[in-house]
């Protein structure tokens, strides 16, 4: 979807200007999608102590919490706007 909505225009457009820009584009774009990848990888790796502790499912909890009181609040204003409440 990105190489035909962006990545592709883009593309034919900095082939017109030069090819160096291009070429940089192309080894921006993959650098930065591999970088983030391994960056993401890495505090996965380092986080296993976190995910092993009690806490973690404290944390867990909480933001389940969290979600459903969002998710309530959600239905309710879908209830107001269709004129149910």
């Amino acid at each position: 979807m990105f190489w035909l909505t962006i990545g592709g225009p883009r593309i034919l457009e900095s082939a017109q200007v030069h090819i160096s820009a291009t070429i940089l584009f192309i080894l921006g774009f993959y650098t930065m999608l591999v970088g983030s990848k391994t960056a993401v990888a890495i505090v996965v790796d380092r986080s296993k102590t976190l995910v092993k502790s009690k806490y973690y499912a404290y944390i867990i909890r909480a933001l389940g919490i969290v979600l459903i009181v969002f998710a309530l609040t959600f239905v309710r204003d879908a209830l107001e706007y269709v004129g149910i409440l």
